[in-house]
């Protein structure tokens, strides 16, 4: 009697009768395959980033804060790829309004730190460089802003005239795209190259806030390419 193998896939679906167990294997791993590198169907969106610093890469930096964007838009089944060296693709779940929407992911992000009435005491324009910290294994994570030489003399101007408010108002707030993150108490100038803004944040949360400060600093130049 001849031993017949029937290759079937994940839904029982008959993709074929074998003469050996090998046979068959190989026809189930290669739809499998087929399968998994099938790029998946709905919208698709390809932006291209100007490259042109060579002291940091866009390309990074814009692709985390539309992996950002995305994410606090709870968009879980999305898939984003660098291609050609200076391209990002983004397919995700089908799109109404998919102008609009390609807009919106790469729009311009903010820094600026202000006074308790508002008054813009710094901007992205006076930081150099962002990152997240950690002085200690447990201890909590921060964020480190160095500045320009412009950003540290504004810094000790602004701190000298804080510090002379009276409490409670003697502070300064740390605002991200128009959300107050960190709220630090000026007590006398500080004249420092860096600035550091803590709280009780998550390690997440201090990696989300470094995408935005360094998308705000860089303002990588983008533009859309295709959508379909």
């Amino acid at each position: 009697m001849q031993t017949v193998w029937v290759a079937l896939d994940k839904d029982l679906n008959r993709l074929g009768t074998y003469d050996s167990f090998e046979d068959a294997k190989t026809k189930l791993l290669s739809k499998n395959t087929n399968e998994t590198n099938t790029p998946k169907s709905g919208t698709v969106i390809v932006y291209k980033v100007n490259s042109s610093n060579k002291k940091t890469n866009t390309l990074d930096v814009a692709k985390e804060m539309i992996a950002l964007r995305l994410k606090n838009m709870g968009y879980d089944d999305v898939t984003i790829n660098i291609k050609d060296s200076d391209k990002i693709e983004v397919t995700l779940p089908t799109q109404d309004n998919i102008e609009d929407f390609a807009k919106t992911l790469i729009s311009s992000s903010n820094l600026k730190l202000t006074d308790y009435k508002e008054n813009v005491l710094l901007t992205d324009t006076d930081i150099k460089k962002v990152s997240v910290e950690q002085d200690t294994d447990n201890s909590p994570y921060y964020i480190l802003l160095k500045f320009t030489k412009e950003g540290k003399s504004k810094f000790k101007k602004a701190t000298s005239e804080v510090a002379k408010i009276a409490p409670p108002n003697n502070h300064i707030n740390i605002v991200i795209d128009n959300s107050i993150i960190s709220s630090p108490t000026i007590t006398q100038e500080i004249d420092t190259d860096s600035c550091m803004i803590s709280g009780k944040f998550s390690q997440e949360e201090v990696k989300d806030f470094e995408r935005q400060i360094n998308y705000a600093i860089n303002k990588p130049e983008i533009e859309i390419l295709e959508t379909r």
